[in-house]
């Protein structure tokens, strides 16, 4: 029996920032991101005791389904495809308020 391929969707922040998803965590990802503020750090802020932060506007969220066999891996490199298993998050920090 052959297995059905997991739905892909990419998900796009703002018209430029893209990534691929299973589309059932994609979804997770756009409803988490409604009401989201696109922020800058401040550096012509005079308080260097703290970082200080510019609010720019709510961020833009677009959702699109592809199928697996539009998806293109460098070098047929499928180390890059997504996982639908999950694990920690790699490179993610939490900092306290600076």
């Amino acid at each position: 029996m052959a297995t059905k391929p997991a739905s892909l969707a990419v998900i796009t922040f703002d018209g430029f920032h893209s990534f691929l998803l299973p589309a059932d965590r994609a979804l997770k990802v756009a409803a988490l991101m409604e009401g989201a503020v696109t922020v800058e750090l401040d550096f012509t802020s005079r308080n260097f005791a703290r970082d200080e932060w510019l609010a720019k506007g709510e961020v833009q969220v677009a959702y699109k389904t592809v199928k697996a066999d539009a998806v293109k891996h460098p070098n047929g490199d499928r180390s890059t495809a997504p996982s639908g298993r999950r694990r920690r998050a790699a490179g993610v920090s939490e900092e306290g308020d600076q």
